[in-house]
């Protein structure tokens, strides 16, 4: 019979904890890349290869607070297109959007997508692209969202 013994626990790996390694120890860019890239990763290669729209798309169902209607309305979608694109979402990456965990995952990594793309438009001098700033467009009856702390 095995027995489990603390250093075997300690043997897990680290990008395993998904969300909980950044509150562990402070989280360096190359963990915050690729946490984008390990939630995000799928959707953006998605778009690249077939010109789509779903790191949008989620972004958009998120900030509408999960609400079909109203993140089709703000895409200028119609909402079987949106409900067709979230199951592609649900598929590619493998998370369920009815699941708050998995959202949140989501929505934390497009918030660190955001902030990059921020920086990497401070750093080259570049005004970031309208789709490149996710959180450019905001559900109806609020402003453009922030990052935490960020001047308004």
């Amino acid at each position: 019979m095995y027995a489990s013994s603390p250093s075997d626990a300690s043997a897990s790996l680290f990008e395993d904890l998904g969300v909980l390694q950044f509150l562990l120890e402070p989280a360096h860019r190359s963990d915050l890349d690729s946490y984008v890239t390990q939630v995000l990763g799928p959707l953006i290669a998605y778009d690249r290869e077939h010109g789509s729209h779903l790191v949008d798309t989620v972004a958009a169902y998120l900030r509408c607070n999960c609400h079909l209607q109203h993140a089709a309305a703000a895409l200028f979608v119609h909402h079987k297109t949106m409900s067709y694109r979230l199951a592609r979402v649900s598929t590619l990456t493998g998370l369920r959007l009815d699941d708050q965990e998995d959202r949140f995952r989501l929505h934390l990594a497009l918030k660190i997508l955001g902030l990059q793309d921020k920086v990497s438009s401070r750093e080259t001098g570049a005004r970031p692209a309208p789709d490149a700033g996710w959180q450019a467009s905001s559900p109806p009856g609020r402003g453009p969202l922030t990052a935490p702390g960020a001047p308004a």
